[in-house]
Formats: structure tokens, C-alpha cells, sequence
């Protein structure tokens, strides 16, 4: 997603795009990673191949709880994208008043 990589919010900030739309954007490209993610975890299920499911691992000791795997959401965990697009929709919802 190319909206996260360092430096593309201040360009896009630099050239004029609002507050609103770069959270729109963001949103839009959040949506379509997690979407993309989840057709794959569906087709790897159905297709019996587990092992093209995107998972991390998490050991215990890193201040994260215990040791688990997770779908990992090009890095992300669901509660990071959750708390994410929550805000976004904060952003887009209160510039649209």
C-alpha cells in the first residue's frame, strides 16, 4: 500500500490533497488489502492449503500477551486495521459536516 510508505502522505500534503481525501485514500487502499487478504484465507481453506494462509507469529515476551499466530494483514493484526479504518472514518466523517 503504497499510502504508508514513508514520505507519500507529506508529498500528497506538499501538492494540496487535503486532510480528508488522504484518509480517503488510505481507507480505500486499507479496504482492498484486508478484502484481498480475506479472498485468500477463504480460497486457502476451501482448497485445503493451510499453508498459504499469510500468518505471524507473536512469542510471548514481547509485551503483545502470549504466544500466538495471527492473519497477518501485510503486517498489520485485525485489531490494528480495526483501530486504523476507525479513525479514518473519523477524519472522513467530520469533514463531511
Amino acid at each position: 500500500m503504497k499510502i504508508y510508505e514513508e514520505g507519500v502522505v507529506e508529498y500528497l500534503k506538499q501538492a494540496g490533497v487535503s486532510d480528508i481525501e488522504i484518509a480517503r485514500i488510505k481507507q480505500q487502499e486499507l479496504k482492498i488489502m484486508v478484502l484481498q487478504t480475506l479472498d485468500l484465507v477463504e480460497a486457502a481453506i476451501r482448497a485445503d492449503k493451510y499453508d498459504r494462509i499469510p500468518t505471524e507469529f507473536s512469542p510471548a515476551g514481547d509485551d503483545m500477551g502470549r504466544e500466538n499466530t495471527y492473519i497477518s494483514f501485510n503486517r498489520w493484526d485485525i485489531g490494528e486495521v480495526i483501530e486504523e479504518l476507525t479513525e479514518l472514518k473519523k477524519i472522513i466523517d467530520g469533514g463531511a459536516k
